[in-house]
C-alpha cells in the first residue's frame, strides 16, 4: 500500500483511517458526526461510511492553493482495497491513478479526490437486494432517492469539506455492473453536477435506456449545447472501440420501445416529462449527454474467444470470499442491453468511448486489469495514443 498514493492520508482531520496498513483514507463515519447524512438513518437509505482518498499532492506546499477534481465510485468498497471487496479483489483504482499521473498521462495536474460510496448491505425485503434497489432502473423510487442523496447531500458536503473544484466538468462518477447504470443515471438526472460517467460492464435496464432516448429526443429541439467533454477528452469520435463489436439486438430495441406494454411515444413522453423536473422542480439541461464524457466497456464471449467457466486466480483472495463464483456468464448476457444503449447514443451522435475486451469476466479482478482505460477516457490527455 505504501507505493500507492504516497502520503495521501498523512493530513489530520476527523476519521483518518490508518489501521491494518491499509490505504490512507479519510473515513467519514457518518452516524457519529453532525452532517447532512443524518437523514439516511431510515429504512430507505441506511447509514454507511464513505471513504475519501486524497492524493499526496493535496498536502504538498506547492499545491496548497490548488483545488482538485472529484471522482465518485459506486460499490466503493470494491474500488481500492482487496480486503473489503466482496470477491476478494478490488479494482486497484489508486495504483492505476497514481501511475498514470507519474507517467504524465493525465490532462489534470494531480489525481482527483476519490470518494468511495459503498453499496447498502442486505435485503430491503426478503429476496429484494438493497443494492439492486439503490442502483435499479431510473424510475425505481429507491434509485431516485440514492441519486438525490449523492447529488444534493454528499456532493455539497465533499465540496465544503475539501478543496474541490467547482463545475460539472470537474466531477465524474464511475461504477461497474449496476453501479455503471447508476453512474450514467446521475449524469442524466443531475447534468449541472456531473460531467462524466464511466460504466464498466454496465447492467443497463429498459427504463434507463428509454430515459436516454427521451433526453436525446428533447435535445434535438434545443441543439444549442456543443460537445465539450471532460478532462481534456473533448472531440472524441462518435464511438471508439478496441475490438469488433456485434450488431444491435433488434428484439431488445423493440422491448424497450414497448416497455410495460406502452407505445414508444408514451415511454418517451413519460420519461421526458419526468427528466425535465429535478427534485427541486427546476428544469434540467435536456442536451446533457452531448456535453458529457461517457465511457462504456464490457467483456464476454466474442466469436472464438469464450469466457472460461473457471479461473483459478479468482479464488486466491485476501478475505473469506474465495468461494465467489467468478461471474463468468454475466458480461455475455449483458451484451444486448449494452448494444441497445450504444445504438441509442449513435442515433443522436453522442460522443462516447466503447471498448470491448473479449473473454473478459464480470468481476473486480477483470476490471482491475483494464481500470486504466476508463481513467484515461475521463482524465487522459487529448489525442493520447496508448
Amino acid at each position: 500500500g505504501s507505493s500507492i498514493g504516497g502520503g495521501g492520508g498523512t493530513g489530520t482531520g476527523t476519521g483518518v483511517n490508518r489501521n491494518e496498513g491499509s490505504l490512507p483514507f479519510l473515513n467519514l463515519n457518518l452516524p457519529q458526526i453532525q452532517n447532512p447524512f443524518s437523514s439516511l438513518e431510515n429504512a430507505v437509505l441506511p447509514p454507511r461510511d464513505v471513504k475519501v482518498w486524497l492524493p499526496k499532492e493535496y498536502y504538498e506546499r506547492e499545491y496548497r492553493k490548488e483545488r482538485f477534481p472529484i471522482l465518485y465510485c459506486h460499490d466503493g468498497q470494491n474500488a481500492m482495497e482487496d480486503i473489503s471487496s466482496w470477491t476478494g479483489s478490488s479494482w486497484r483504482l489508486i495504483g492505476a491513478l497514481t501511475r498514470l499521473h507519474e507517467r504524465n498521462l493525465l490532462s489534470i495536474p494531480t489525481p482527483p479526490i476519490v470518494v468511495c460510496i459503498p453499496c447498502a448491505d442486505g435485503d430491503l425485503l426478503p429476496g429484494v437486494s438493497r443494492r439492486h434497489s439503490e442502483y435499479g432502473d431510473i424510475t425505481h423510487p429507491i434509485s431516485m432517492a440514492h441519486g438525490d442523496f449523492v447529488a444534493t447531500k454528499l456532493h455539497p458536503f465533499i465540496q465544503n469539506k475539501f478543496r474541490a473544484r467547482r463545475g460539472a466538468e470537474n466531477v465524474c462518477v464511475m461504477g461497474s455492473s449496476l453501479g455503471g447504470q447508476a453512474s450514467l443515471q446521475l449524469v442524466l438526472r443531475y447534468p449541472e453536477v456531473f460531467g462524466g460517467a464511466a460504466c464498466l460492464s454496465p447492467c443497463f435496464q429498459p427504463g434507463t435506456i428509454a430515459a436516454v432516448v427521451a433526453n436525446l429526443v428533447a435535445g434535438t429541439a434545443n441543439n444549442d449545447v456543443k460537445g465539450g467533454g471532460v478532462g481534456g477528452t473533448a472531440g472524441a469520435a462518435s464511438a471508439t472501440t478496441t475490438s469488433t463489436s456485434h450488431g444491435t439486438n433488434d428484439g431488445t430495441i423493440d422491448a424497450i420501445r414497448k416497455s410495460s406494454g406502452k407505445t414508444s411515444n408514451n415511454v418517451l413522453k413519460e420519461n421526458q416529462n419526468r427528466l425535465q423536473k429535478s427534485s427541486t422542480g427546476k428544469k434540467i439541461n435536456v442536451n446533457t449527454l452531448h456535453s458529457k464524457m461517457i465511457y462504456i466497456d464490457n467483456g464476454g464471449d466474442v466469436e472464438d474467444t469464450r469466457v472460461p467457466v473457471f479461473e483459478a486466480l479468482d479464488h486466491f483472495t485476501l478475505n473469506e470470499r474465495w468461494w465467489n463464483p467468478g461471474y463468468w456468464w454475466l458480461d455475455t448476457s449483458l451484451q444486448p442491453m449494452i448494444d441497445a444503449m450504444r445504438w441509442t447514443l449513435d442515433q443522436a451522435g453522442v460522443n462516447y468511448t466503447y471498448e470491448k475486451f473479449p473473454g473478459g469476466r464480470h468481476n473486480e479482478r477483470a476490471w482491475a486489469q483494464r481500470i486504466h482505460r476508463p481513467l484515461l477516457a475521463l482524465y487522459g490527455k487529448k489525442d493520447l495514443k496508448v
